[in-house]
């Protein structure tokens, strides 16, 4: 499966004055990553604000322009399903058939920034051969400061301590498990000292 993670910055104030703007940007987005990557799901993050969540209908709003916008720029005719959880940050777009998703939850008070408890979302992903593994779609805003890396750490281990939906019994740290998202982390090189691990 090709998972592709993205943050879209959607914010509740865009639904506004310039939602249809914004719904357009939105479209072609997804679009171009449909067009250069080739997903079986997309993993969206700031779907929303923690302060200020999207209603219901308007997350509707954006799972529905994403799957227009999917089917638009595929050359393929599949199913496309979403999951997301009104209130919280993520959503994800996938095709449904040979992978499955399931058990969705969000998991809370991973880490604490500007003395808000943050949270991610997790689900399974089921495979054709009848492998599973945790997905994890995080977004780690600092609010007004900067995330610390202390806070980052916080927020991995507590992730890798949570239980595995894909193997109940389990850590998601001792399952196989994908974590991706926005950490609010500056761009860098693998190949530089000091890069991720």
């Amino acid at each position: 499966a090709n998972v592709v993670f993205i943050n879209i910055d959607w914010k509740a104030s865009r639904h506004l004055k310039t939602l249809n703007t914004n719904m357009k940007r939105l479209g072609k987005t997804i679009a171009n990553v449909v067009q250069n990557m080739n997903p079986t799901m997309i993993c969206m993050c700031e779907v929303g604000e923690t302060k200020k969540p999207l209603s219901e209908e308007q997350m509707q709003q954006v799972a529905d322009k994403s799957i227009s916008a999917w089917k638009g720029a595929a050359t393929e005719h599949f199913k496309l399903h979403s999951m997301f959880t009104t209130g919280a940050p993520y959503m994800a777009i996938y095709i449904s058939g040979p992978f499955q998703c399931s058990d969705q939850q969000i998991l809370h008070d991973l880490y604490y920034a500007g003395g808000e408890a943050r949270t991610a979302q997790a689900f399974v992903l089921s495979g054709p051969g009848g492998g599973s593994i945790d997905v994890i779609n995080v977004h780690a805003p600092s609010g007004s400061q900067t995330l610390k890396d202390s806070q980052r750490q916080t927020l991995l281990t507590n992730l890798l301590q949570s239980n595995s939906r894909a193997r109940p019994g389990r850590t998601i740290g001792n399952a196989n498990f994908l974590i991706g998202g926005d950490m609010n982390t500056s761009s860098f090189l693998f190949s530089q000292p000091g890069g991720p691990v």
